[in-house]
């Protein structure tokens, strides 16, 4: 049924799943409420983790191993969370003063599989790109354009959760001329991020400007899979179900792009 392009369960990689059973719950938690497909998703380039593109592609492998030996009913494709190279706009200056193109790290990392979009495979059609939570990137338009220019979709990560977009939610208006799709997380639709990120979910759920809907699952308690409760939500309570059935059908393109290069070294149920 649903597709769920922003998760952790990969097991002993990041902040996400610590141990393999603990994917497992994770998996039968997403497929009990109606996720059939997912991606894993785990960071790259974070101040704090950066899983190598060969542990994210083996981990994936044998995440779905073991979910056909369990008889679980979930795909999982390799994908990554990419953060943006913001560091180098304030660190590299040219001989001239000017600042280094850092949208071109970002480009230059996925062209050469240094950073994973979905499906990880080469030149991909989108790729999950988070900025900083604590301020807006100066570049933020450029970087969109760049990887656009390139063939590559951005999907920006949970933008409702990123500070400077609570205070002054316009910012997002530059990389959404430039082409960028928005993801919301479901904890945020749920209010378990709190009353801004709430607040600013539904407003551009509202506006039509949000194109993904994605758990961010990083385990079992705090940061649950499964994305039907806030799609419920969405549907009925916020009466937004054209603006649902648009980040469904978005999530299914993802996924449709991504299985055409699907690893024939996995199986799949």
């Amino acid at each position: 049924m649903f597709v769920d392009c922003h998760t952790h369960i990969l097991p002993g990689v990041d902040d996400g799943a610590r141990t393999m059973e603990d994917a497992l719950v994770m998996a039968r938690m997403a497929v009990a409420a109606g996720t059939t497909r997912m991606f894993a998703t785990p960071h790259g380039y974070t101040s704090t983790y950066h899983v190598d593109p060969a542990v994210v592609r083996e981990s994936t492998r044998a995440l779905q191993a073991r979910l056909l030996a369990e008889d679980i009913d979930l795909m999982v494709l390799p994908a990554m969370e990419v953060h943006h190279a913001v560091v180098a706009a304030s660190c590299q200056v040219a001989a001239t003063g000017a600042k280094a193109n850092v949208s071109s790290i970002d480009l230059q990392r996925l062209r050469s599989g240094a950073a994973l979009g979905f499906g990880a495979y080469e030149r991909p059609d989108y790729v999950l790109l988070e900025f900083p939570f604590t301020s807006w990137p100066e570049d933020a338009g450029t970087t969109v354009a760049a990887l656009h220019e390139a063939g590559t979709q951005v999907v920006l990560a949970h933008p409702e959760r990123y500070d400077e977009l609570q205070y002054h939610p316009s910012l997002v208006d530059e990389v959404l001329r430039e082409g960028a799709w928005l993801q919301l997380t479901t904890g945020s639709i749920l209010g378990r991020f709190g009353p801004s990120a709430e607040r600013l979910s539904r407003t551009w759920l509202t506006a039509g400007c949000i194109h993904i809907i994605a758990s961010d699952a990083h385990n079992a308690v705090s940061r649950p899979p499964g994305i039907r409760a806030a799609y419920e939500r969405v549907c009925e309570e916020w009466g937004l179900a054209d603006a649902a059935a648009r980040c469904v059908a978005n999530a299914d393109a993802i996924w449709s792009r991504a299985l055409a290069h699907a690893d024939s070294a996995c199986q799949y149920p």
